[in-house]
């Protein structure tokens, strides 16, 4: 299966955002959400911020999405994936009801997460992953999930 960007809006702009056309306010709330998580993440890590770009999705285009691993497709939430080039974060318009009542602080606090397993990918510190994570360091993004970054 193969997603199709042609039925989707393009915001353009330091950050190349795809949302439904109904889903304009939201995309640009993601955008400018991703932007200063961003803004932090650089300071914290002392890199610039990667290439990406931000894909919003509506609940009957799920199971066609660009996606690094099937896990991401049982459950709606944000992930990025590096199946794309530039590497793309995609969003759900609806969350799983797994992670219990929605707001947009929660989904502010997904965004950064995802946000900050992308920078940990990319800046590639030499042995700093290794000194982290041990023996998990094939595996970052696991250790990471449990990783608070203040």
């Amino acid at each position: 299966m193969h997603f199709s960007y042609d039925r989707y809006e393009k915001l353009a702009g330091p950050l190349t955002a795809y949302y439904p056309s109904d889903e304009e306010e939201l995309a640009n709330w993601i955008v400018q959400t991703i932007g200063k998580a961003s803004e932090r993440l650089t300071q914290l890590f002392e890199r610039p911020m990667p290439d990406l770009e931000i894909l919003v999705v509506k609940p009957e285009d799920w199971s066609l999405v660009p996606r690094s691993d099937l896990e991401e497709e049982r459950v709606r939430r944000p992930y990025w994936t590096d199946d794309t080039n530039p590497p793309t974060l995609v969003v759900p318009t609806e969350i799983d009801p797994t992670f219990g009542a929605i707001t947009r602080g929660k989904i502010a606090f997904m965004l950064y997460h995802e946000l900050a397993l992308l920078f940990w990918r990319k800046i590639h510190v030499p042995g700093l992953t290794k000194a982290l994570c041990g023996p998990m360091s094939g595996n970052s993004s696991l250790w990471l999930s449990g990783f608070h970054i203040a």
